[in-house]
């Protein structure tokens, strides 16, 4: 069974007995949105700050605590700031530990 099915499926299980859709989609949107962070705190993000920072830019620093202290809100006021997007020019890294 391919992942496509086996979501379908868990869908019609969790629809048995539903009455109105439309309630059942808003609270999975809400639960999906209140589980899922939309900003993260990345490792990029928090070098630029701190590097601002020991320069005695603080703006940065406050602007992340801001964002982060609500990761789950879609603020308007941090899109297309590239809060919620990976660094720019990265590769994937593969990291083992080896003791």
């Amino acid at each position: 069974m391919t992942w496509l099915q086996s979501y379908a499926s868990r869908i019609d299980k969790e629809l048995v007995g539903v009455t109105d859709i439309t309630k059942f989609y808003n609270l999975r949107v809400y639960t999906m949105n209140h589980n899922n962070p939309k900003y993260i705190l990345r490792n990029y993000l928090a070098q630029k700050a701190i590097e601002k920072a020991e320069k005695g830019d603080f703006f940065e620093v406050t602007r992340l605590f801001d964002l982060l202290k609500d990761p789950y809100d879609d603020l308007e006021k941090y899109q297309n700031m590239g809060y919620d997007k990976k660094a720019p020019n990265t590769t994937k890294i593969s990291l083992s530990c080896s003791s």
